[in-house]
């Protein structure tokens, strides 16, 4: 399952649109666990910036979303070592 991230700002539902023309299933959410377990996690592009970060920061997405993005730094990275050994 593909999950974007609710976050009260940005155009999720155009989005989750596009995503499901392209024949696969997503959802809208902001719950950590479906976040955590989601085989691809899409951000969308930020409408309201400062209230997108209040709202990412009540409800403790911004740590959950960096740690999305260290894992997928260091995995990068690990793959980018692979290949020049």
């Amino acid at each position: 399952m593909i999950a974007i991230v609710k976050y009260n700002a940005g155009n999720s539902t155009s989005v989750k649109n596009a995503v499901e023309r392209l024949g696969f299933t997503c959802t809208i959410t902001n719950d950590h666990q479906a976040l955590k377990n989601a085989s691809k996690v899409i951000f969308p592009g930020v409408g309201a910036a400062s209230r997108a970060m209040t709202y990412l920061k009540e409800t403790g997405l911004d740590k959950l979303i960096v740690a999305f993005a260290c894992a997928f730094v260091c995995a990068f990275a690990c793959e980018i070592g692979r290949a020049h050994v």
